[in-house]
């Protein structure tokens, strides 16, 4: 029977991973709720890929406690390899089949109707953009499109939890959109999804939440709004993006005050001014605002993902890091 656990729909309670004297995962905790696209972020070695692996019961915990949808990993790993979805880093399929005839033989492996699973291969490959390719082996497949494969097969048993370990390998930026929508679209209809990545920018604007690995310790578990309002809180220095005209009064761009400096110029009259202190903030703005004599667009930036990444993990120790 299902285990009572609340409205979490993933939790892992004091979870270590130890390959002989290295402590990949270090006694972790957290949880992940229905209908969340989490976003587990971290340097190289710092223990993504392992704790996906837990996760999906392809590795076993030395200790701790894994519950997914109300199952104990320990108890039920067969019940957990039902509901669960798992996209690997490296795509395992079979290279002299054909996308259709790879899908088939792992829509088999779960156990599906001829029927359902030849439906939900048509809508898997039309919806990654490879029907015109289904007759097609794989050896001919591009990177990207292998890789979109996989993504469907993943997909091919209509899990209740998605893990993908770093799903945009490979993809040009219309697969990446192709993807991104595809796993929203999930999420939309019940679904939870797990996704490791380093292509931040790519999903700076569609997780809604992140846990940062480093050194097999969670460094960070929030969800992306309250994770960059506490970043910009501690920061000394702001980004002020600001498009328009520079006033006749001004000379050079070397007139600010010394607090205010110039970033960056993004294309014509599109100025990023950098503040050294939030201290005396709204004269500043003021300061910047008056030296142009239009503006159109005017607002603080907020940090990007990357950026707080950046900042959380750069006191790393390269001898200190996990694999």
């Amino acid at each position: 029977m299902k285990a009572t656990t609340g409205k979490a729909f993933v939790e892992v309670v004091g979870l270590t991973k130890q390959f002989g004297e290295v402590k990949a995962i270090d006694d972790i905790s957290l949880s992940i709720g229905e209908q969340e696209l989490v976003g587990l972020l971290g340097p190289n070695g710092a223990g993504k890929s392992t704790l996906a692996k837990i996760l999906v019961t392809l590795l076993k915990p030395t200790s701790g406690e894994v519950c997914i949808d109300g199952y104990h990993l320990s108890e039920h790993p067969k019940k957990i390899r039902e509901i669960i979805g798992y996209v690997p880093a490296q795509p395992i399929l079979y290279p002299h089949l054909t996308a259709w005839e790879n899908l088939v033989l792992f829509s088999n492996f779960y156990g599906i109707k001829k029927h359902d699973a030849q439906q939900a291969i048509e809508e898997l490959l039309e919806a990654f953009d490879l029907w015109e390719w289904r007759y097609k082996i794989l050896r001919k497949f591009s990177t990207g499109m292998v890789q979109k494969v996989s993504i469907c097969r993943g997909l091919i048993h209509d899990p209740k939890l998605l893990v993908l370990d770093e799903p945009f390998n490979g993809l040009d930026p219309v697969s990446r959109s192709i993807v991104k929508t595809y796993l929203d679209r999930m999420v939309q209809k019940g679904k939870t999804i797990l996704l490791t990545t380093h292509f931040l920018d790519s999903v700076d604007d569609f997780i809604n939440k992140v846990i940062i690995l480093n050194r097999g310790k969670v460094f960070s578990h929030e969800d992306t709004h309250t994770l960059k309002e506490a970043f910009l809180k501690n920061q000394k220095t702001l980004q002020i993006e600001v498009k328009g005209t520079l006033s006749d009064s001004v000379p050079t761009i070397g007139a600010f005050p010394e607090s205010i400096r110039l970033k960056e110029i993004k294309g014509a009259n599109f100025f990023v001014f950098e503040i050294d202190s939030l201290e005396n903030l709204e004269d500043k703005i003021r300061v910047i605002q008056s030296k142009f004599s239009k503006v159109s667009y005017f607002h603080t930036k907020d940090p990007t993902l990357e950026e707080i990444f950046i900042s959380l993990t750069k006191k790393t120790k390269p001898s200190e890091v996990r694999v």
